[in-house]
């Protein structure tokens, strides 16, 4: 750890960065400090992710949040693939809320998500707060079997303002019902969000 932030480096690194906080360290930092190939790993878990209820509802995916600060440093995550059909809030990210800050990373075109609700490289916003995405990049696919994929976040829920800046999305966006499908955010509320 340096400076109160997790250095990551691997797929194992991820993962483990993932299990710390899918078991209640929801605000811990960390930064990437190389690219990372997922390719030999299957079906990440994301970051602020209800593993026993496999975010089953939103009142599940409310139980386990990340609120802390993750920085890429300008790194790609390639194959990275998440196929969690039956789950609301699905992402590299499932579920974050105030006060937290992703920035500074991309998602190569080789990646894929997809969940039932509210998917992308952030499946969720919840709660009253800002978060910040900054410089973010997806050129992976998203794809939601019910409503709201997005390149960057899904939805902004409950009162969560968004604050996107520099970000973009270059892949296929799928929504099972046509609704609330974007390459930036799928809904953002009416909490005063700005892209």
């Amino acid at each position: 750890m340096v400076d109160d932030y997790f250095q990551l480096s691997t797929p194992f690194e991820l993962k483990v960065f993932s299990a710390m906080v899918n078991s209640g360290l929801s605000s811990i930092n960390a930064m990437l400090t190389a690219d990372i190939d997922m390719k030999d790993e299957n079906n990440f878990l994301p970051i602020g992710y209800n593993v026993d209820a496999d975010n089953a509802k939103a009142t599940d995916a409310d139980k386990v949040t990340y609120n802390g600060v993750f920085d890429g440093r300008g790194h790609h995550i390639s194959n990275l693939v998440i196929d969690k059909s039956n789950s609301v809030g699905v992402g590299l990210f499932g579920t974050i809320t105030a006060p937290a800050e992703i920035k500074n990373l991309v998602l190569d075109s080789n990646c894929f998500i997809k969940g039932y609700d509210r998917v992308g490289l952030i499946g969720r916003s919840n709660n009253a707060g800002m978060v910040k995405l900054d410089c973010l990049g997806n050129e992976g696919s998203v794809e939601a079997v019910y409503q709201a994929p997005a390149g960057i976040m899904g939805n902004a829920n409950n009162g969560s303002l968004a604050n996107i800046a520099n970000c973009y999305s270059a892949g296929s966006i799928k929504s099972g019902n046509g609704k609330n499908a974007a390459q930036i955010c799928g809904w953002l509320g009416s909490a005063g969000a700005q892209i």
